[in-house]
């Protein structure tokens, strides 16, 4: 019994205090409640009252990076829901901060291995130990199954749910979808309540899927360049007291490539070719298409400007092309007919594709009621109201299995597009 430690929960009522120390009596061991309160205020130097004041309460981001867990840790007291984030700080070193759905803040020193993540809600969801990063590769051979979608939006449980009744990730979050591909065609930021569970999904799902010889890939989005550029007009603002309370300047600091998964974002790619199929958030234009510029390229520039202000991107020809309604995460010309989006022409569409030696193109960012298709086939959309979808059971996503492409709903194949 030397190196056991036996904790015990305990509600209100339940009676836990009589059983622990009826256990330690019984075992001959010490029972430690308000002695351990005691022991922690006399080797902190602080007075009993102000523990008991503190005891199991978060603390705050002050707290921590002044180095005194005992500052204003009550003014963000309250229930605790973990939205985990890793901070590398050259100051303070590694920490982890996590927030609950009002943004209330904790943090911790980070010495490595797993880091909890959790919803908004509090229920565990995953746990993710961070990896190598490094840019994924523009281009993959077509694996069996490749499996399609777009636009999560902070919408956790409609992604979860999809991917598990489709076989891509088990029970525990984990991927299950063997030497097969997932593509996300970007926007996993603003609007919903759990940005942070999907980033860390996916970024865990990479390496998972790659261990298993396939791959799980996201690409950038215009919500991702609105977002570290400073744009957080449908951001929800627990994201940003985090930011806050971290002592960060602004929100896009919360994902700067001082924190993990800064890291990891700066490294997405925008354009992908799997097999004979081109990705892209929303839509390749003419006037990309007169710049000529080389998948690598495109994605090292958009990744160069990724952490510019809108003012910096102005300042770069390319970048403020790139980054506005005529670039690649902003067009919507190949699949809205107005006028005003400068839509393609056929023989335009074809250019495109020939270009980029694709024979088509799936595209997020316009939503539309159900996956739809544009160019006889050659351009797919598969952005939808995921949630809505869920409910009214329509299509969610796209599967293509060798030259066989299908619209996917909640479970199965609710019909074929080619053949």
């Amino acid at each position: 019994m030397n190196d056991m430690i036996i904790c015990i929960g305990r509600q209100y009522g339940s009676g836990g205090r009589e059983i622990g120390e009826k256990l330690a009596a019984r075992l001959g061991v010490t029972c430690y409640d308000k002695l351990l309160l005691k022991q922690a205020a006399k080797e902190g130097g602080v007075s009993l009252g102000e523990v008991e004041r503190q005891d199991e309460k978060p603390v705050s981001a002050s707290a921590f990076l002044s180095g005194n867990v005992f500052a204003d840790s009550a003014s963000i007291g309250g229930a605790f829901y973990s939205q985990s984030q890793l901070v590398y700080d050259a100051e303070k070193g590694a920490y982890a901060a996590t927030a609950d759905k009002r943004g209330r803040v904790r943090v911790m020193p980070y010495g490595g291995g797993p880091v909890e993540v959790r919803s908004s809600r509090g229920a565990y969801l995953f746990s993710v130990t961070p990896h190598v990063v490094e840019r994924g590769p523009r281009e993959l051979p077509q694996a069996p199954k490749l499996f399609v979608t777009s636009d999560l939006h902070g919408d956790f449980r409609s992604f979860a749910t999809l991917l598990q009744a489709h076989g891509v990730i088990d029970g525990d979050c984990r991927w299950s979808y063997g030497n097969n591909q997932l593509a996300v065609i970007g926007d996993i930021f603003d609007r919903g309540y759990d940005v942070l569970p999907l980033l860390w999904l996916m970024y865990k799902l990479e390496q998972e899927a790659a261990d298993a010889g396939g791959a799980a890939v996201l690409l950038l989005g215009n919500h991702e360049g609105m977002v570290l550029a400073g744009d957080v007009r449908y951001t929800r603002g627990k994201y940003l007291d985090t930011a806050r309370q971290l002592g960060m300047e602004n929100y896009r600091q919360l994902f700067s490539p001082d924190t993990e998964l800064g890291r990891w974002l700066a490294t997405r790619n925008t354009m992908l070719r799997i097999g004979r199929n081109l990705f892209v958030h929303a839509g390749l234009s003419a006037r990309l298409l007169e710049r000529d510029l080389e998948m690598d390229t495109l994605n090292a520039r958009m990744s160069e400007g990724l952490y510019r202000t809108s003012k910096e991107r102005r300042e770069d020809p390319t970048l403020e092309f790139l980054y506005r309604s005529a670039g690649p995460v902003w067009y919507r010309g190949m699949v809205c007919a107005d006028e005003k989006y400068d839509p393609l022409t056929p023989e335009q569409t074809d250019a495109l594709l020939r270009r980029y030696d694709a024979d088509r193109l799936l595209v997020g960012h316009t939503v539309f009621p159900d996956i739809s298709t544009f160019h006889d086939g050659r351009v797919i959309a598969v952005n939808v109201q995921n949630e809505l979808n869920r409910r009214k059971n329509r299509g969610r996503a796209v599967l293509i299995e060798g030259s066989r492409i299908s619209v996917v709903g909640n479970r199965g194949v609710k019909r074929v597009l080619e053949e």
